[in-house]
C-alpha cells in the first residue's frame, strides 16, 4: 500500500510541478511546429504499429486512455508540448501522456469547486472494481480501479486495467502498462 501510495504521490508531484499551463511564445510555437512535422515520420510509424494491434475504435465516447493522438487531435485541435511526453489539449484542460501511439494517461483540470462527470472519458464497458479514499495533506484523494474489455481490446498491453484518481483540483485516469504497484 505504501508503495502505491508513493506512486500515487510521485505521478501527482511530476504532472503538477513540471506541467503549468502557460502558453507557448510565438518563437516557442515555430519550434514546437518545426520539431512536430520532423517527428510527424517517427509518430505515424507509431501509430501505425498501435493500429495493427487493433482496429482504430474510439474507447469512449470523447477520447480517453487507450485512444490515438489522432482522436484527440480530431475532437481538441492540434496540442502544444510540454517537454517531450506530455501534450496539452483543449486550453490546458487536458495533460496526456502517450506511449507508443496510445494514451495512458489522462490528467483533467478541475475548476474551482467543479464536479466533473467524468463517465464520457472511460469506456463504455468499464466496471468498477474497487474504490478507496486517503486523507493526504487536508485534502482527500480517492483512488478507483476499472476494468474494461474494449481497452483491453484497443490496448492489449493494460490488461484492460485502469486506476482513476480524484482530488479537489485535478481527475487522473491511468492505464500504464506494466506498472508496478
Amino acid at each position: 500500500m505504501k508503495r502505491y501510495l508513493a506512486i500515487v504521490l510521485m505521478l501527482v508531484t511530476l504532472l503538477t510541478a513540471g506541467c503549468s499551463t502557460a502558453v507557448p511564445t510565438d518563437s516557442q510555437q515555430k519550434e514546437q511546429t518545426q520539431t512536430q512535422q520532423q517527428s510527424k515520420d517517427t509518430k505515424s510509424n507509431q501509430d501505425t504499429k498501435s493500429q495493427t494491434e487493433s482496429k482504430e475504435k474510439a474507447v469512449a465516447t470523447l477520447p480517453t486512455i487507450g485512444d490515438t493522438q489522432k482522436a484527440w487531435e480530431d475532437e481538441w485541435g492540434h496540442p502544444y508540448s510540454q517537454g517531450d511526453t506530455i501534450r496539452v489539449f483543449h486550453n490546458g484542460r487536458y495533460q496526456v501522456v502517450f506511449e507508443n501511439g496510445r494514451a495512458v494517461t489522462v490528467t483533467i483540470a478541475l475548476k474551482d469547486g467543479e464536479d466533473l462527470n467524468i463517465s464520457d472519458l472511460l469506456p463504455e464497458d468499464a466496471q468498477k472494481q474497487s474504490s478507496s479514499s486517503k486523507n493526504l495533506g487536508g485534502t482527500t484523494m480517492t483512488v478507483q480501479k476499472w476494468h474494461s474489455d474494449t481497452l483491453e481490446k484497443a490496448f492489449s498491453s493494460t490488461k484492460g486495467n485502469f486506476t482513476v484518481m480524484k482530488q479537489a483540483d485535478t481527475i487522473i485516469i491511468d492505464c500504464t502498462p506494466n506498472l508496478k504497484k
